[in-house]
Formats: structure tokens, sequence, C-alpha cells
């Protein structure tokens, strides 16, 4: 019985840690806050995204928008935009009052332990 009561709450502890890292970690593009809305003449400039906890590190992360009624998708193994992501960013031509969304999700992120863990998707608006 006390092995069983332990290994209950070991679990319930391993859980409990586990869940505390998706909880504190929080992904970013450098300059940007969540749900800005960025200039499409700025997408060339987008330089990574990053954590607002030092120490973990982003190991990969997928661009997704749509466009003329394509969807895209670009995966970067790092943090680091890709020059192929900024392309099809600025590439994009909105009318005037148009909006459209870009995305960044299935950011995986590693910490120091190398522990894995996804983040939370980010959501931005482009605009002209």
């Amino acid at each position: 019985m006390k092995k069983f009561v332990f290994s209950l709450s070991f679990i319930a502890v391993s859980l409990f840690a586990l869940s505390q890292d998706n909880v504190n970690i929080k992904a970013m593009i450098d300059g940007h806050k969540t749900n800005d809305t960025i200039r499409i003449a700025d997408c060339s400039r987008l330089t990574q995204v990053s954590l607002n906890n030092k120490d973990y590190s982003v190991l990969s992360f997928t661009l997704s928008f749509s466009d003329k009624g394509f969807d895209y998708e670009y995966v970067s193994k790092s943090n680091k935009f890709t020059e192929e992501m900024k392309s099809a960013l600025s590439k994009l031509i909105l009318k005037d009052d148009q909006i459209k969304y870009m995305a960044i999700k299935d950011i995986n992120v590693q910490s120091g332990q190398n522990s894995h863990v996804k983040v939370g998707n980010l959501i931005y608006k482009l605009k002209m």
C-alpha cells in the first residue's frame, strides 16, 4: 500500500511540475507584443522568436498564413525567421483596409535539462 501511495504522489508531483513549465514560458516576436499588428513592409525585418524565460531556448517553429485562397507554412529549425519566411510575407499584397493573420505555431522549446516543451501559439495581424 505504501508503494502505491508513493507512486501516486510521485506521478502527481511530476504532472504538476510539467504543467508549470507550460504556464511560465511565453513566446514573442522581438519588437512586437502578442496580438500586435505588423505592417507588411516591416516583415523583412523580423528576426527571431524569443522567450520570456532565458533558461529555455526555441528549437523550432512554424509560420503559417493564407493568401489568395492558399495556405502557406514555413518551418524554421531554430529561433530565427528564415529568408524564405520573410520573403513570402513581404510578397503579400493587401488592399487598403484588408487585414490578414499570421500564426507562429508548433513552437518547440528546450530547457537546460534537455526537456522539450511546446508553448502556446502566437497570432499577429498583417496590414499594408
